[in-house]
């Protein structure tokens, strides 16, 4: 891939292509019965396109979240499992990488496919089949893509070619959406079944978060570690607490 330069243009530029705005790259998955097991679940979303990773929240076994690295492996994954013989409900919501928490910044491991930069001209990776839209306002430039992994490919070009840019990674969804994604999350998983689902093999089970592990802790050190039962919302809970003003006054 390379960085073709087009004719700057005063203008605001929108390159629309139909996806849906309240798809993310991340679903979870509830509603389904104790014989369909999370290796199920696994295979029918890589049928649809590679998963990034997986998790559960509050050791709730009945939610299943599953991320991916492509919006359109996302939908397709929701169109299958939603399919007319299943009951399973299936929502779009955000990631573990997505919750708010400290400054909030958006780095390149986050997952996200948008990809800010300030020129006068505009750069556009050569597979504009690969973009969703792309914007242009005065010198700054947006760029969202379909797929993460094409974003970073584009935002490493920009870094390498046009380093005066000063490109950088965003978030796909504003705070406030990300916000709204994490309650209806919240709320699904509060009502949810307890309880562990049989047919799990060891290389799937869902990742748990250990809330304060610090990287390369001893055995002895992580048997002492309660795992928080529920730590997307204490990330959350923390990053409300140090931004209300900022956030209620944005509101």
């Amino acid at each position: 891939m390379y960085v073709v330069p087009l004719v700057k243009r005063n203008s605001l530029q929108i390159i629309s292509k139909h996806m849906e705005e309240n798809i993310t790259r991340t679903i979870l998955i509830t509603n389904f019965p104790k014989t369909v097991s999370h290796s199920d679940l696994l295979r029918t979303c890589k049928a649809a396109g590679p998963v990034r990773e997986h998790f559960i929240m509050n050791s709730k076994h009945s939610v299943f979240f599953v991320s991916f690295y492509d919006l359109r492996a996302a939908q397709k994954a929701h169109a299958l499992l939603t399919g007319e013989k299943n009951n399973f409900v299936v929502k779009y919501t955000i990631s573990q990488r997505e919750v708010p928490k400290g400054a909030d910044s958006c780095t390149e491991d986050k997952n996200q496919g948008t990809v800010v930069y300030t020129a006068a001209e505009e750069f556009k990776p050569t597979q504009e089949s690969d973009v969703i839209d792309s914007i242009k306002k005065g010198k700054e430039n947006i760029i969202r893509f379909y797929d993460s992994r094409e974003a970073l490919k584009f935002l490493n070009m920009l870094k390498a070619e046009q380093p005066r840019s000063s490109p950088k990674m965003a978030w796909d969804n504003d705070l406030r959406k990300r916000i709204t994604f994490l309650k209806t999350a919240e709320e699904i998983v509060k009502n949810a079944p307890g309880g562990f689902f049989k047919g799990i093999g060891d290389e799937d089970q869902p990742m748990k978060r250990r809330m304060g592990e610090p990287a390369g802790a001893s055995a002895d050190t992580k048997k002492k570690i309660k795992l928080s039962t529920n730590w997307m919302l204490e990330l959350f809970d923390s990053f409300i607490a140090n931004n209300a003003d900022e956030i209620f006054s944005s509101m």
